[in-house]
């Protein structure tokens, strides 16, 4: 709790001084940022370390991420002067949900058995989007493999769930199933 109030203090901050122009840009690095972090187990416990001093860690950060804004590149720095630096990735997190706020972007999640065309995600998002009344400029679309759906898909949006899912529509039968009494 207290790494998510740290982090929406900082992704507050950060945003309010952004320019609008930078936000895209910064947007892309924060998501780089936050791929790299998960698939990167070394640079997690790099900037974790309470034994690795704040200059040590300063003078690697400025090579690991060179290639970010001036903007990423300041944040970082000051993660790690204010002894935060293990917070990055939820600094992330909230500078990107941050970002979708003050831009008023919804972010779905569609959970399918197999992978989904660009096409096939867009046209789930419009229709399911109408049928549940969200209002939103922009849908942002986060595609998720679960192959025990089996088939069908489940799109979240804020605190609504579409579900057609085959492994859905199975329970709701076997429940049935088990409720009733069969008689041979």
């Amino acid at each position: 709790m207290a790494n998510y109030r740290v982090a929406k203090r900082y992704a507050k901050a950060f945003m309010e001084v952004l320019p609008a122009e930078r936000q895209e840009v910064v947007i892309g690095e924060m998501r780089d940022i936050i791929k790299s972090l998960k698939a990167n187990k070394n640079l997690r416990a790099f900037l974790g370390s309470p034994i690795i001093s704040e200059e040590k860690k300063l003078s690697i950060s400025k090579d690991i991420f060179k290639a970010f804004s001036n903007e990423t590149q300041n944040l970082i720095m000051l993660l790690i002067k204010n002894g935060r630096s293990e917070n990055l990735k939820e600094v992330a997190n909230s500078v990107i949900e941050q970002y979708r706020t003050l831009n008023g972007i919804k972010k779905a999640i569609i959970t399918s058995a197999t992978p989904l065309t660009e096409e096939q995600l867009n046209d789930i998002v419009q229709e399911v989007t109408r049928n549940l009344a969200i209002e939103s400029k922009k849908i942002e679309v986060e595609q998720k493999i679960d192959e025990s759906l089996i088939g069908g898909f489940i799109l979240r949006v804020d605190d609504k769930q579409f579900d057609t899912s085959i492994k859905t529509r199975l329970n709701k039968i076997k429940q049935e199933f088990d409720t009733k009494q069969i008689i041979s």
